[in-house]
């Protein structure tokens, strides 16, 4: 018989769901969460250190009821509530990824020590970021400085040769902040095998076993991103800032495959944005987006490579945001995409080319207190 006696303590956690943080992808204009009229998921810098996790897709599965990747043909697929990556746009600080290899970007590009939230839109919002929203919009948004100085520096070892190492370095000196986020990643490549023999039932019950034991093979990567980030306050409610980024991946193909061939994949994209805040009830952002995206193979040995994949975006945009009286907030928008595109498919090196001219505009009328009704139209030119 065991007896307890004594003053029982219970301790709360305090809750990290903050409904005062700001968001801005649901809008297009900066919201405390709990105002938003979209819903809203936010994934904090504190979510992805507690699940602590390396990679960009496990957090969104951990993250997110109802998303979910799986595996086709050596890349991953997102379904987020039934909708297929050609539905869900990724996003980088508002800014587009391009490099889409079917329906999906290429999620190794994400530097997970430099994102500071996850803002996640599920539902439509083609108004404001067109058809390529139509599930939802998921919205990265990297680290700035916030300090004189500050210095993050981080590293894990894990098996099967695993080394991931990087530094965060930022400052904030008067009207300037930078920022730089540098990763490295290394796996190497390993096989598995098969501790019992595959067997294999047919139509008429009839059972075959392998008589060999069969190896899996998982392929390793060199992972490493670049991410630079410069900001001038010239006075209150002016800002102008700068980013440029780069990655390069380096996937080691496992077995025989790995001795005759290597895949590359490699990023370049900057980013000059420019935002006013001319009055409490008018706002105007323009920017510019960048962003070349490519993949070649490496034959291990002629010593040669060969490009399969290049896609580049340019993309000019023209946001301004108005209060108009109490209750209506008025989202207009200039936006212009020009994408190039050259594969191993196209039957000549040439590329393929698009441009696209886009208007939008938005209205957000608060009916009451919790009660919103948005309208918008969208109108896009596309030319081939």
């Amino acid at each position: 018989k065991l007896t307890l006696s004594g003053d029982i303590q219970i301790k709360l956690q305090p809750s990290f769901f903050n409904l005062d943080e700001i968001v801005v992808t649901g809008t297009r204009t900066y919201r405390t969460l709990k105002e938003v009229p979209v819903l809203t998921r936010v994934i904090s810098s504190r979510d992805i250190q507690q699940n602590d996790v390396v990679n960009f897709r496990e957090l969104l599965e951990l993250e997110l009821p109802g998303l979910e990747f799986t595996r086709m043909g050596g890349m991953s697929a997102i379904n987020m509530q039934g909708m297929g990556g050609n539905y869900i746009l990724f996003l980088i600080d508002g800014e587009r990824m391009t490099g889409e290899i079917r329906n999906n970007v290429d999620y190794n590009r994400i530097n997970m020590e430099n994102i500071e939230r996850i803002e996640v839109v599920k539902g439509a919002a083609s108004t404001l970021y067109g058809s390529s929203a139509v599930g939802g919009v998921v919205n990265i948004i990297t680290k700035t400085a916030n300090r004189p100085l500050q210095v993050n520096l981080h590293s894990r070892m894990g098996g099967m040769g695993e080394n991931h190492h990087g530094i965060n370095l930022g400052g904030k000196h008067k009207q300037w902040t930078t920022h730089t986020a540098l990763s490295y990643r290394n796996t190497q490549s390993y096989e598995l095998q098969n501790t019992s023999y595959l067997e294999r039932r047919l139509e008429d019950g009839t059972v075959l076993t392998d008589d060999v034991l069969r190896i899996t093979h998982v392929d390793g990567s060199l992972n490493r991103t670049l991410d630079q980030r410069i900001q001038y306050r010239p006075q209150l409610g002016m800002l102008a800032e700068v980013k440029l980024g780069y990655f390069d991946n380096e996937r080691f193909n496992a077995g025989m495959e790995g001795e005759r061939r290597r895949d590359f994949y490699k990023d370049y994209n900057g980013t000059a944005r420019f935002s006013w805040d001319i009055n409490t009830r008018n706002r105007i952002e323009a920017s510019y987006h960048y962003d070349n995206y490519s993949k070649y193979d490496y034959f291990v040995r002629l010593g040669t490579r060969e490009s399969n994949y290049t896609s580049i975006l340019h993309n000019p945009r023209v946001v301004h945001n108005a209060q108009l009286g109490q209750r209506h907030e008025l989202t207009t928008g200039l936006e212009y995409l020009s994408e190039a595109l050259t594969t191993f498919m196209f039957t000549d090196d040439d590329f393929r080319t698009t441009d696209s001219y886009v208007v939008f505009l938005q209205d957000d009328f608060k009916v009451r207190e919790g009660f919103n009704i948005i309208s918008g139209l969208r109108y896009d030119h596309h030319s081939a």
